[in-house]
């Protein structure tokens, strides 16, 4: 893979990454690599194998497309609508699963 693929890939692992809170020292102990690798892929410096970007992804909670394109497109609404509900609050996450119900029973009518 070509440098500024690697890099713009590394990016987004460090930008999920932060969004999520994890350290490197941690995100590099749930796949088994050393931070001092996580970085220099995180930096662009080196790739990393289908293993390990597969386990990233669902840590990150991304798709792999996104995670090595950055393909953005939602592929199934169940995952449209789940990204979406992580970003919820509990006070609106319980409003808008009212609405849904709602929504469900005019459409089943």
């Amino acid at each position: 893979m070509e440098t500024s693929r690697l890099k713009a890939m590394g990016d987004r692992i460090r930008s999920k990454r932060l969004v999520r809170r994890l350290t490197i020292e941690k995100l590099s102990e749930e796949i088994d690599v050393s931070p001092s690798f996580l970085g220099m892929v995180e930096r662009g410096r080196t790739g990393i194998s289908l293993e390990k970007l597969v386990a990233l992804a669902s840590i990150l909670d991304v798709s792999l497309d996104w995670l090595v394109f950055g393909n953005e497109k939602i592929r199934r609404p169940l995952q449209g609508i789940t990204h979406f509900a992580r970003t919820l609050t509990t006070t609106e996450a319980t409003q808008i699963l009212k609405l849904l119900e709602c929504c469900k029973e005019i459409i089943s009518d």
